[in-house]
């Protein structure tokens, strides 16, 4: 990791704890879709294989 720092502060954004929580729980799917359609555009930079 290039900047373990930036990975620290992006785990701190309370949309992030939140998709972490519902994918977790099965609230949201773990599919590209799933992410897609929790908040298009917002999350994008969640899904690693966009």
């Amino acid at each position: 990791m290039d900047r373990p720092k930036s990975r620290l502060i992006w785990l701190r954004n309370p949309n992030v704890v939140r998709l972490l929580r519902d994918l977790a729980t099965g609230t949201i799917p773990l599919t590209h879709d799933g992410l897609h359609q929790e908040n298009p555009g917002e999350l994008s930079s969640t899904c690693v294989t966009c």
